[in-house]
């Protein structure tokens, strides 16, 4: 593998933009692993040793990192000034803090704006113990400005990890059985991406993750797959998601096992209606709100209730314990307006006892002039058995 995730055109129209939001501010300090990858190029995940990179107004961009890291980041980033710290040095947040605070100082930068949504507390209070006259800012909504629109070469990422995902799904659908364990359909779509990724995108690193619901456990979206055989009658959740250099992607579909009960059967027609009409709703110039209140209308009017969730979020680097942006969140009280660039996960469904809470999720492109569904997956009413 010798590809680097981006060009060093992009990630320096990246510093640049946000050094346009600094205003009087001498520095951006990008503490979280979304922010310092966005700004340096290289997808370092912390593993309790911290990489911090900043963006000055007037000085070279410079990074903190371990000596564990710092091949990769020299690999893949493009950043020249480095300052590394060594796991003998000590406990490994204060050591990097210890070196960000002489680097600032050696720079007589003594005003910062952060990440601060993605920081803890602790990092920002012992920086200030050694760097007294540091006066900080909130930067995190000049950073998800950013953040919200993607690059052509971002979305060319995003674009490996659909057609990867979709792999999945299309493999599950062709091959999965009635009665088979969840556990080998979700092993089988794994392997199957696997292979399609190595042979299509081997210069890209590549994170897989499939899991699934059935029944009753669907009203538990985010559990893991066990190992209950595929049973008639269910509604089956499939989530396929694939990462191409951290930009994830999530092609999710709901499933009839063989005959449904009328209650399932129902459901099921009016989640893809209500899925249709979110994928319509979602063009430049609307609210994200408008795909949730799209749905929504489709729920309530067949008798399923007002979903008391959202309806899908922006994607790109996101995941479970970092990197989401709270004003991209496709919920009812979001006014904020849909723009060319975004993309986004379109997953409208609602919980009803007794029968589950499965949905449909595609990827979908905001364009210039409607929206493109990345996601080619089959969708509409699926069936195994």
């Amino acid at each position: 593998m010798t590809d680097k995730p981006f060009s060093r055109q992009e990630i320096e129209r990246r510093q640049q933009a946000i050094r346009d939001s600094l205003t009087a501010t001498e520095a951006f300090v990008a503490f979280s692993f979304t922010a310092s990858y966005y700004f340096s190029g290289a997808p370092i995940v912390h593993w309790g040793r911290p990489t911090i990179t900043v963006v000055p107004q007037s000085v070279p961009v410079f990074t903190v990192t371990s000596a564990m890291e710092a091949p990769r980041l020299e690999s893949l980033g493009h950043i020249h000034e480095v300052q590394v710290y060594t796991d003998s040095d000590g406990p490994s947040l204060p050591t990097a803090l210890a070196l960000l605070s002489r680097a600032l100082q050696d720079r007589g930068i003594d005003s910062i704006a952060f990440d601060a949504s993605m920081t803890p507390c602790s990092n920002l209070a012992l920086l200030k113990e050694l760097h007294s006259t540091l006066a900080t800012r909130d930067g995190s909504a000049d950073l998800n400005a950013l953040r919200k629109v993607h690059s052509e070469e971002e979305i060319a990422q995003i674009r490996k990890a659909v057609a990867t995902s979709d792999v999945g799904v299309n493999i599950i659908l062709e091959e999965a059985k009635i009665g088979q364990p969840e556990s080998d359909v979700v092993a089988m779509a794994t392997r199957a991406m696997a292979e399609f990724s190595g042979a299509n995108y081997p210069e890209t690193e590549m994170s897989l993750r499939c899991y699934s619901q059935q029944g009753d456990r669907t009203l538990q979206p985010h559990s893991g797959t066990g190992g209950d055989p595929l049973t008639q009658g269910n509604l089956l959740q499939i989530v396929i998601e694939a990462s191409a250099w951290q930009y994830l992607s999530a092609v999710e579909r709901t499933v009839a096992l063989g005959n449904l009960p009328a209650e399932q059967d129902a459901y099921f027609d009016t989640l893809i209606e209500a899925h249709e009409a979110a994928l319509t709703a979602a063009q430049p110039g609307a609210p994200l709100s408008a795909p949730y209140h799209a749905a929504n209308s489709i729920f309530t009017r067949d008798g399923f209730g007002e979903s008391p969730v959202g309806t899908g979020l922006l994607r790109g680097v996101v995941s479970e314990w970092e990197g989401r942006i709270e004003e991209g969140n496709l919920r009812g009280y979001n006014n904020t307006p849909l723009q060319s660039g975004m993309v986004m996960s379109i997953e409208p469904y609602t919980f009803v006892p007794g029968v589950g809470a499965t949905r449909h999720c595609d990827m979908v492109l905001i364009t210039e002039t409607g929206n493109e569904c990345i996601s080619k997956a089959p969708r509409g009413r699926l069936r195994i058995g």
